[in-house]
């Protein structure tokens, strides 16, 4: 339960331990003794109700609490930054923070394509780009802690929030590998009995439209990896691993970054994604961008 306001002078405490990694090294840099630190934070940790720090061998982390105190932490010191610097007539101040939070089943090449438009088209605002599980983005944009998110699947009817969802467009799935891999099964006609594959987690988008279509041809996969993170699957795919089924609006993309190329088109497969906001309607420019760029990359 949180007690009384927050003390900044302590929160500035722990982001510190938390930028360089331990207690002595930040009593360094605040010129404290290591004592003084671990009583700041302490005090920190009563007036929140909840443990901020653990150990983890020989250092320190956050928790799961830790790791969201501190993301407002950065936030808040970064403004005091540059508001020192504003006021010292060395930069304009940003107009705004625009706080997106991404499903880590959501491609971070769709992300980054979604999100560029914003730093081109509106030099005056701040991207705050969070990644987080369906149910942590759901509890973010929720909490107001993000005021977009960018999702394949949408929120569940159980949320206490009132959300909207706004379709950004869909997309077909295609099977990729690495060039070796797939020059081998193009001589087997494309064979895939026994044939490794790489799979996105279970519960998303993207791996439920591959189950189906895995069902409706009887494909038989063997299963080597399951992945949240779309980009670690495709490292794996790169190196050999074995196919990934992936949307087809980033193939072009993991073809330049990753090497992968297009063994087949899954027919009747696809997966759409999804701008979630707390509005009905969209007025506000940046968010207009986000969207905008999106519904064009998914045409």
């Amino acid at each position: 339960m949180i007690t009384g306001e927050l003390n900044y002078h302590h929160l500035h405490y722990f982001w510190s331990v938390v930028r360089v990694g331990g207690v002595n090294a930040a009593a360094r840099d605040l010129m404290v003794s290591a004592s003084t630190v671990s009583e700041q934070i302490r005090m920190l940790e009563v007036s929140l109700g909840a443990r901020l720090l653990r150990r983890k061998g020989r250092s320190i982390e956050p928790t799961e609490v830790g790791r969201q105190v501190h993301r407002y932490a950065e936030e808040i010191f970064s403004l005091g930054r540059e508001m020192q610097l504003v006021l010292q007539g060395s930069r304009t101040p940003s107009m705004r923070f625009l706080r997106v939070s991404a499903e880590m089943s959501v491609p971070k090449l769709l992300v980054r394509q979604f999100l560029e438009p914003v730093l081109k088209k509106h030099p005056e605002a701040r991207l705050v780009c969070r990644e987080g599980t369906h149910e942590e983005v759901q509890a973010e944009l929720a909490g107001h802690q993000s005021e977009l998110v960018l999702t394949d699947r949408p929120f569940g009817a159980a949320l206490d929030t009132r959300v909207f969802h706004h379709s950004l467009g869909r997309t077909g799935i295609c099977l990729m590998a690495d060039e070796a891999t797939t020059r081998k099964l193009r001589r087997k006609k494309r064979d895939l009995s026994g044939v490794p594959m790489l799979f996105s987690a279970a519960g998303t988008a993207l791996r439920a439209a591959t189950d189906d279509w895995m069902a409706r041809t009887g494909v038989k996969p063997h299963v080597v990896g399951e992945f949240d993170d779309t980009a670690l699957m495709k490292e794996f795919s790169a190196n050999g691993a074995g196919l990934v089924a992936l949307p087809m609006a980033v193939e072009q993309a993991s073809r330049r970054q990753f090497g992968l190329r297009r063994l087949l088109v899954l027919e009747g497969a696809s997966v759409e994604f999804y701008a979630v906001t707390l509005n009905r309607r969209i007025t506000d420019v940046v968010v207009e961008t986000v969207i905008s760029a999106a519904r064009q990359h998914l045409k």
